[in-house]
């Protein structure tokens, strides 16, 4: 027991957190209430700490809090200041303040206190509380204030006061939690007492649909009761989140709920990938035709959710006397895309004899696209030569993409050798032909096929009237070749990848290197990555190369020396040689005549840049420093930094390399590949 005056502690406690910042103010009252709670003078402290300023009541409820004694807090639940109240309520909670108190502050209190009241009574779980409350409150504050109650309530007393307050009640998501078999109970008597005509209604209640998906956690088969017996026309939207549980717990139960026309159609749109494939993989093979069947626009996701092994028996099944596709479509590409190889090339026959008899030949031509590439290249070729521009790009682009979906590089040469013939084309039609054949597997390019795509590169970038689309259709042709020939040895197509990006850089101003991999600093192509920034330096414009999100780069002295190894700008050296530009020296090297201060130079990789053409070596911008860091005045001084700035694997996307222009050389635009 101290020999101070509570008024001189309160004050050593004032003086002593004033000031500290808030996080050490909240330590240091901890550590003086609970001294003061062992001294046994914590209480007459809170009481001289009552009587100041709401910051003084404040530390007050705060260190009552901390000392817990239960009896002051209890006191102060129904407190005028909302700070102090919600500090007594939420202390309260795992103080174990008595149910009395709890009545003292419901007793006389304001309408908002009440509420917070309601809530706390509920958060902990204090049900005879509750059940004395819920009939108080009814007879003096009236049926809505009694209906906040009713979640903390038993279930007894749930099951008896919701059918009389259930059109008070608001808290369905608060009540399907906490008490889903009497929710799920007077769901059921109302729904019974609806026509069918005044159900669809009662399901697009907001707060009724919400404590179904509360209640549906804890009884999954009487959800599917109530929508098997009352079900809406269309399933409600805050079902389409919990409607997994459902599939998890009866998964047949579902898909007959599927099938039906009456009772919540287009049902399969509320499953997400991983709900749809847990539901077709679980089905018996007969219902699973049904409900192919049931939905036919729906087929081709039902055949993505099945392994590959299962699409061919499924797709037959389904579509025997039926047709393949949905009822509107000619050709549908989902289906064929979904189907397995060995299957596509009858069903697209088919396909194209349907659109034939149609008489609509923009079909033919996509589902001949889809054949064995030498049975549908000479129509699709014969389409390129069409008179109509926007009939010419449709055909290229179905040509670029049979020869991809062939999986052959062989083919996929050949259709190179085709596309040389777009020099002489409009640009749309160049830009469509190109955005096809970015999206060929860059593993069907070979170094065989370097000079046709050099060629093509060179057409689209030197025609007068290309396109933003084109040139970054071109972009990502090269960067997905970058980025998968970047260790396979394929070393004429990765220059020319170079190349084309070096380019781009020339006429746009930027490229993008796209996702190089989990640490594109180390293996064995990460020197030729490398070199693509350090040609950079020689052009006007951005180089940028992104890391795969969350990838952790390696550290200590082993990350730094894969950084920039000496060899890096030996083999940027052999691609400005194949590029016919000029040698640059490496960094690194010693210099001749100056032995003493070479050590020095190779114990600072990551500090000195390239030297600038007839000019001494500069420093690059700081690793911490992001490269927009300078005035812009300075762009232009400041020398190409390292390929570590944009290799080290720092945070969720690399750093950019900003080229510095040429110094020395008057080519311009996009003389840059030679």
């Amino acid at each position: 027991m101290t020999d101070a005056s509570p008024l001189a502690l309160a004050a050593a406690l004032l003086d002593a957190l004033e000031p500290l910042p808030h996080t050490e103010r909240m330590g240091e009252l901890a550590v003086r209430a609970r001294r003061l709670a062992a001294q046994g003078a914590l209480r007459a402290v809170l009481d001289e700490l009552e009587n100041g300023d709401p910051y003084e009541r404040r530390i007050a409820v705060i260190a009552a809090a901390v000392g817990r004694d239960a009896e002051w807090i209890g006191a102060r639940l129904a407190d005028e200041d909302a700070v102090v109240r919600g500090h007594a309520l939420r202390a309260a909670r795992t103080l174990g303040v008595p149910d009395p108190a709890y009545e003292r502050a419901f007793a006389d209190a304001p309408a908002a206190v009440r509420r917070h009241l309601v809530r706390a009574i509920v958060a902990g779980r204090r049900t005879a509380l509750a059940d004395r409350f819920v009939i108080t409150a009814r007879d003096t504050y009236g049926d809505i204030e009694a209906a906040r109650l009713l979640p903390g309530c038993s279930a007894t007393t749930v099951a008896a006061l919701l059918p009389e307050l259930r059109r008070s009640t608001d808290c369905w998501s608060s009540l399907g939690h906490h008490h889903p078999g009497p929710l799920l109970d007077s769901a059921e008597e109302e729904l019974a007492c609806l026509p069918a005509t005044a159900r669809d209604v009662w399901w697009q209640d907001d707060g009724h649909t919400r404590g179904i998906a509360a209640a549906l956690h804890a009884h999954p088969d009487r959800v599917l009761d109530l929508l098997e017996r009352f079900g809406p026309t269309r399933l409600p939207a805050a079902l389409h989140g919990t409607f997994g549980r459902l599939v998890a717990a009866d998964p047949v139960r579902v898909a007959r709920l599927a099938i039906r026309p009456d009772v919540c159609t287009q049902l399969h749109r509320a499953l997400s990938g991983t709900q749809l494939r847990r539901l077709v993989r679980a089905l018996p093979a007969p219902l699973l035709v049904e409900l192919g069947r049931s939905a036919p626009d729906q087929l081709p996701a039902f055949l993505r959710a099945l392994p590959p092994a299962r699409r061919a028996a499924l797709h037959e099944a389904v579509t025997d006397g039926r047709g393949e596709g949905a009822s509107g479509t000619t050709v549908d590409t989902g289906l064929l895309d979904a189907l397995p190889r060995n299957r596509v090339a009858a069903v697209a026959r088919r396909l194209a004899e349907r659109a034939r008899d149609r008489g609509a030949d923009a079909a033919v031509l996509l589902a001949m696209s889809y054949l064995p590439f030498d049975e549908g290249r000479e129509p699709l070729l014969a389409a390129t030569r069409g008179p109509d521009a926007d009939d010419r790009a449709t055909a290229w682009s179905l040509l670029v993409g049979s020869a991809g979906r062939s999986g052959d590089p062989a083919v996929v040469a050949a259709v190179l050798e085709d596309l040389l013939r777009l020099r002489n084309e409009q640009d749309p039609v160049r830009s469509a032909a190109l955005t096809s054949l970015a999206g060929v597997k860059p593993a069907l390019f070979t170094d065989a096929v370097e000079p046709l795509l050099d060629r093509v590169a060179a057409d689209a970038v030197e025609a007068r009237d290309s396109s933003p689309a084109t040139r970054s259709a071109l972009g990502r042709l090269a960067v997905g070749a970058l980025r998968e020939h970047a260790v396979t040895g394929q070393r004429d197509l990765l220059n020319w990848a170079l190349r084309t990006l070096v380019r781009i850089t020339g006429s746009s101003g930027s490229a993008d290197f796209g996702q190089a991999g989990p640490d594109p600093a180390q293996g064995p192509g990460a020197h030729r990555v490398r070199s693509a920034a350090a040609l950079a330096g020689s052009g006007r414009g951005t180089l940028r190369l992104r890391t795969r999100p969350g990838a952790r780069p390696r550290r200590g002295p082993s990350s730094r020396r894969h950084v920039r190894p000496p060899g890096a700008v030996v083999a940027g050296g052999e691609l400005r040689r194949a590029l016919g530009r000029p040698e640059r020296r490496d960094p690194l090297a010693p210099r001749p005549g100056r032995p003493r201060r070479a050590g020095r130079a190779a114990a600072r990789p990551a500090s000195v840049g390239p030297r600038a053409p007839g000019g001494p070596a500069r420093r690059d911008v700081p690793a911490h420093r992001p490269a927009g860091g300078l005035p812009r005045r300075h762009t232009a001084a400041r020398p190409v930094p390292g390929a570590r700035h944009a290799l080290d694997g720092r945070g969720r996307w690399g750093r950019a390399l900003d080229a510095r222009p040429a110094a020395c050389g008057s080519d311009r635009g996009g003389g840059h590949g030679g």
